[in-house]
């Protein structure tokens, strides 16, 4: 059995990626793994209703704020301690949230990926997409999803 080394977490900072957050700090713990973060910002142009209508330099700022605002988030986590101060590396990623998670294990040498998923089904699954399901059809390394109680 390969051995697992570097676990890596994405995290969107929801309720929902906690139980996978608290797995996967648990298994790094048992495993003696380093952990690693990462959050992915999506393009802010996503989220406009026009985004020709804003100026480019405007979605620029507005896509450096919330990358700001990530990497302040992430320097919070894991909650609770984890780890007796154990190093965690954590990382921002901007794009589509499936193919910078599955990039950064390839560049990172993660052994696993655990990643939280909100259990859509349906309609809801088809309009909303599945990041935790892009990640098991794309990643190279074992992935372990956790469905939320949510």
């Amino acid at each position: 059995m390969p051995s697992i080394n570097r676990i890596l977490i994405p995290t969107d900072f929801s309720e929902c990626s906690k139980p996978a957050m608290a797995l996967g700090c648990s298994l790094a713990t048992d495993l003696g793994a380093e952990v690693h973060l990462l959050n992915v910002v999506p393009d802010p142009a996503v989220f406009t209703v026009d985004p020709t209508a804003l100026p480019a330099e405007a979605i620029h700022d507005m896509l450096l704020e919330r990358v700001a605002e990530a990497e302040a988030t992430l320097e919070k986590l894991p909650e609770g301690g984890w780890g007796n101060g154990k190093p965690v590396t954590r990382a921002t990623r901007q794009g589509i949230a499936r193919d910078q998670i599955v990039t950064y294990a390839k560049e990172n040498d993660i052994d696993l990926i655990v990643v939280g998923t909100h259990g859509r089904t349906g309609f809801r699954r088809l309009m909303l997409g599945s990041i935790a399901e892009g990640v098991l059809r794309l990643a190279e390394c074992p992935v372990l999803t956790v469905r939320s109680s949510e």
